[in-house]
């Protein structure tokens, strides 16, 4: 997905995941909840809810609702590519904040390593600036002691934690047979008031009594000014949506989530999935009956007839 890429997240071709979100970006989404193997994700960003098996549930405190309005004249820019850091802070400034959302934090190499003492207490990220660095192993103050990381891209953000001001990290390779050692990461302390301040402003206009049943979803919309109303679900020629009642047809925000271009108004939006090729589906399962009946039925009514006479 190119959006993953722009901001800064981690996927491959196989796979989508949360490594990589801020709280920002995975509000967009519409991420309410996290699993973690550790008991040390709590913070002003999670909040740890259930466990089982050693496997935590955390709740995100940073949420957006299901469908939010965004101006008009605002997506992702398509001229940023891999520059996530960047990225997010245009945005959130274009959305209100006041101040820089991830700010960058003084950090200095050590051999191959890269090492960094917090300025200030607060949530800090990773970002990996050259190619090369796919392998991570972060000790030091950070939470659960040791944490090692696999499989980075170039522009990618990874999520270091919680730290107190004061606390070092180091930054390493961790594999003595690997040929490519160097750590290319940049490090981030994030501002929590920026990430506020920017959805607060999502927040103002949204979708209300939502309603998800099977393959169909529904909500209501009063809109005082025009906007973009937002869908935290990826744009699929299967989806089919109706607006007062007549169909619509979807645009993109960031390129891959449904978006609808509205009006001053109120709107009753529905949504419902049909999967392509669901009518030839249905044709195939109907004339598979046929054949069938035709191969069982037809030798028996033969049998009939022979025995009659």
């Amino acid at each position: 997905m190119d959006l993953y890429t722009k901001i800064g997240m981690q996927h491959s071709k196989v796979y989508y995941g949360y490594d990589g979100a801020t709280p920002f970006t995975a509000a967009l989404f519409n991420v309410g909840y996290v699993f973690a193997e550790s008991d040390e994700w709590e913070n002003e960003l999670y909040k740890l809810i259930d466990e089982e098996n050693g496997i935590y549930l955390y709740e995100a405190k940073y949420t957006l609702p299901f469908g939010y309005v965004v101006p008009r004249d605002f997506d992702v820019p398509k001229d940023l590519i891999d520059r996530g850091v960047v990225l997010q802070n245009r945005l959130t400034k274009e959305l209100g904040a006041w101040d820089t959302m991830l700010v960058k934090e003084k950090s200095e190499e050590d051999g191959d390593d890269v090492r960094c003492t917090a300025t200030q207490d607060g949530i800090y990220y990773g970002y990996v600036t050259k190619s090369g660095t796919s392998k991570i192993k972060m000790t030091g103050d950070v939470p659960g002691e040791k944490v090692e990381l696999k499989d980075l891209k170039y522009a990618t953000l990874f999520y270091v934690g919680e730290l107190k001001q004061g606390e070092k990290i180091n930054l390493t390779n961790g594999d003595e047979n690997d040929s490519t050692k160097k750590i290319a990461v940049s490090v981030y302390r994030l501002n929590t008031d920026a990430v506020e301040e920017a959805l607060n402003t999502l927040r103002r206009q949204s979708l209300t009594n939502v309603k998800v049943e099977g393959v169909n979803v529904s909500g209501h919309l009063d809109l005082e000014e025009a906007g973009k109303l937002v869908l935290s679900i990826p744009r699929d020629d299967g989806w089919k949506i109706t607006v007062n009642g007549k169909e619509s047809q979807a645009d993109t925000f960031g390129g891959a989530l449904i978006a609808l271009n509205l009006e001053p108004g109120e709107y009753d939006v529905a949504l419902r999935f049909e999967p392509a090729g669901k009518s030839a589906g249905a044709w195939i399962s109907i004339a598979s009956a046929m054949i069938a009946a035709l191969f069982f039925g037809l030798p028996c009514l033969l049998r009939k007839r022979k025995e009659k006479k």
